[in-house]
C-alpha cells in the first residue's frame, strides 16, 4: 500500500472524481445523492461506472484468491478454520485442492479467522445488478480534500474502506485528457487483511446503515479533519500516517500489534526524561488512555472498550498489561498471557481491542486536538 503521505501528495497524483466504498452499505432510508460536505456527496454508480468498478474488482479477486474462475461469484465454499491455540497455522495446513466454489470450480486456500469463528469467505459480488456506493467530489478534488474525506470515513464505529478511485473521462491526470477511455478505476490500496475482512461474509451480513445521524457525524469529522491535513496539528497527522501504514501488515501479526502502539505513542506520549521514572512511556499511557476514555464517555461517545478484554480489571491494570505485551514483542520475547498478562486473553482478543482503541483515540484527537496535544506533553 502507498504510504498515506505519498498517496495524497501533489506530485504525480491522479486527481480522481470518486472513491468506491468497499463495505456493504444500506442506504434505503435516505435519498441519494446525500451531501457529506460542501461539494462532496454519497451517490450510486451509474451503469458505465459500475462496469469500470467490476473490472477493477476482478483484479482484487485474483489477488485475494490466487486465481479466479468466478466472474460473478459471491461466495467461495471455503471454510475459515477457528484456531484452538495461539500459534500461527502451519503453511502446510493452509491449502486444500478439493475445496470448491459456488459455481463448481475447485481449488482454494483455507483461511484462518481472527474472530475464532468459522465462516465462509466472500468474494466481491460482481453481478450486473450489484449497486456500488461512491463518494463523489463534485467541485474540489484536490489532495487535502480527498485526504480529509478518506480519514473521516475510517474513523466511524463502522469504518469504511475505500479500495479504489474512479476517474472521469475528461480528467485522467493533470493536463491530460482521454475522452475515449471512459471511466478509469484504479486501486488506492493493495489487497490486505483489512480489505479481506471488509469483504468477508460476516462483514457483508452487517452493512453500514446510512441515515441522517451517520451523515451528520461524517460531516463533522470531515470538517474537523481538514485542519489536521492542512498542517495545524502535525503530531496528530503523523499518528494518522502511521495508522495507514499498518494496513499492509496482517491483522494477527505481532508486528501489527506493535504498530498500534506506535500510533498511540505518537499521539499521546513524548520522549521520557531518563532521570524521572514518573515520566516513562508506560506511566504516560496508563494516565492518558484512561483519561481520554473517560472524556469520551463525558462527550457521549463510545469509550475505550477495556471490558472486551476483562470486565473486572481496572483500565490502569489493562493498560499496564498491554504495555508488557508491547514490550515483549519489541524486545523479541513471546507474550505468555499469564500472570499480569492474563487479563488480555489471547492474541486475537488483543488485536481486536487495539484496533478499536486506536480508532477511538484517533477520532477523539480529531474532535479535541488541543486536549490530546496537551496530554502528549513537551517534545524533548
Amino acid at each position: 500500500m502507498r504510504h498515506f503521505s505519498d498517496a495524497y501528495s501533489e506530485r504525480d497524483m491522479i486527481i480522481f472524481d470518486h472513491m468506491l466504498i468497499g463495505n456493504a452499505v444500506d442506504s434505503s432510508g435516505v435519498t441519494l445523492p446525500l451531501e457529506l460536505a460542501d461539494g462532496i456527496e454519497l451517490t450510486l454508480a451509474d451503469a458505465d461506472q459500475a462496469t469500470a468498478v467490476r473490472e477493477q474488482l476482478r483484479y482484487f479477486e485474483r489477488r485475494m484468491t490466487g486465481s479466479t474462475k468466478h466472474p460473478e461469484a459471491t461466495v467461495l465454499d471455503r471454510r475459515v478454520q477457528a484456531r484452538d491455540h495461539d500459534d500461527r497455522p502451519d503453511i502446510r495446513d493452509c491449502y486444500d485442492p478439493t475445496l470448491s466454489a459456488a459455481d463448481g470450480s475447485s481449488g482454494g486456500a483455507i483461511e484462518y479467522g481472527d474472530d475464532g469463528e468459522p465462516h465462509y469467505v466472500a468474494q466481491y459480488d460482481l453481478r450486473p445488478e450489484r449497486t456500488y456506493h461512491l463518494v463523489r467530489f463534485v467541485t474540489d478534488n484536490d489532495p487535502p480534500t480527498i485526504a480529509s474525506v478518506h480519514i473521516a470515513l475510517t474513523l466511524g464505529e463502522h469504518p469504511l474502506m475505500c479500495p479504489m478511485s474512479l476517474t472521469g473521462p475528461r480528467q485522467l491526470t493533470k493536463g491530460v485528457t482521454a475522452d475515449h477511455l471512459g471511466w478509469i478505476a484504479q486501486p488506492l490500496t493493495d489487497v490486505n487483511d483489512e480489505l479481506r475482512e471488509t469483504w468477508s461474509t460476516k462483514a457483508l451480513a452487517r452493512p453500514l446503515v446510512v441515515n441522517e445521524d451517520w451523515a451528520r457525524s461524517v460531516r463533522e469529522l470531515i470538517a474537523r479533519v481538514r485542519p489536521i491535513v492542512d498542517g495545524e496539528w502535525p503530531g496528530i497527522f503523523a499518528a494518522f500516517q502511521r495508522r495507514f501504514e499498518l494496513a499492509s501488515i496482517p491483522l494477527a501479526a505481532p508486528l501489527r500489534h506493535l504498530g498500534y502502539f506506535v500510533v498511540v505513542e505518537a499521539l499521546l506520549t513524548h520522549a521520557p526524561k531518563g532521570s524521572d521514572p514518573a515520566d516513562s512511556l508506560g506511566r504516560q499511557l496508563k494516565t492518558n488512555i484512561p483519561l481520554l476514555s473517560n472524556r469520551m464517555v463525558h462527550n457521549g461517545d463510545p469509550p475505550v472498550p477495556f471490558a472486551d478484554l476483562d470486565e473486572h480489571a481496572s483500565p490502569t491494570k489493562i493498560v499496564a498489561a498491554l504495555y508488557e505485551y508491547r514490550s515483549a514483542i519489541a524486545h523479541g520475547a513471546e507474550p505468555n498471557f499469564s500472570g499480569s498478562q492474563s487479563v488480555l486473553g489471547t492474541r486475537e482478543k488483543v488485536g481486536a481491542f487495539l484496533d478499536v482503541m486506536t480508532r477511538r483515540l484517533l477520532r477523539h484527537a480529531v474532535l479535541e486536538p488541543q486536549l490530546v496535544t496537551d496530554l502528549k506533553g513537551p517534545i524533548r
